[in-house]
């Protein structure tokens, strides 16, 4: 989601003018239309996926019988977010300040932001989603609870429904699921499968690219 921060025109001075109070004539650039100020108050995850697998996910949204529901039939690269992702990822890991080899703990910079980035795998989420939430609860000094990890109420689902009402048809298993629980993966015979069957009648260059995702995923 880092392209709904990032203006495309990477400007300096494009801090969106309903935060233009919480800003400061020494504030040094940045390449989102936030204010350090407000930047500062968060801790940023991101969330990375190879694109061999990621963007195959994607494409199909873009094609029948999914885009019957989404309604997309056009899938712009510029969208996919990566430019943004990388822009975004630089501006808090701040290499010309810290050393790869820094401790990650808080160490405050002028105007920049107090602590690094927290980057996960996708996959080794998907692998251990116990430890790696505990992980990130204990650098975060924040209590962990087994009940992340779950949301089968009616108003967990709900809840979800409502926060991804726009984006609904593009996360149709995650709106189904009642929880994260360990996935061990799939063999690539299972992988390729599993899409002839999704994806039936599919063009071939899709399948070769779902293919190649799932052998590198």
């Amino acid at each position: 989601m880092s392209d709904h921060v990032v203006p495309p025109s990477h400007s300096p001075d494009a801090i969106a003018p309903s935060l233009q109070h919480r800003s400061n004539p020494n504030d040094q650039p940045n390449p989102t239309i936030l204010p350090p100020s407000l930047l500062k108050t968060f801790q940023f995850i991101f969330l990375i996926r190879d694109p061999s697998a990621s963007i195959p996910s994607l494409y199909r949204c873009f094609l029948p019988p999914l885009s019957e529901m989404t309604g997309e039939r056009f899938l712009d690269v510029s969208e996919l977010g990566y430019r943004e992702t990388r822009l975004l990822f630089d501006y808090f890991y701040l290499p010309s300040i810290r050393s790869p080899h820094d401790p990650p703990e808080i160490t405050p910079q002028d105007n920049s932001p107090c602590s690094k980035p927290i980057v996960i795998d996708a996959d080794d989420l998907r692998s251990y989603p116990e430890s790696i939430l505990r992980s990130v609860c204990t650098y975060l000094d924040f209590p962990y609870s087994s009940s992340m990890l779950s949301w089968s109420t009616p108003e967990d689902h709900a809840h979800a429904v409502s926060l991804f009402e726009k984006y609904a048809r593009y996360h149709e298993d995650a709106l189904n699921s009642t929880g994260a629980e360990r996935d061990d993966g799939i063999s690539n015979g299972e992988c390729h499968e599993q899409v002839k069957a999704e994806r039936s009648g599919g063009r071939e260059v899709e399948g070769k690219v779902w293919k190649r995702g799932c052998r590198q995923n």
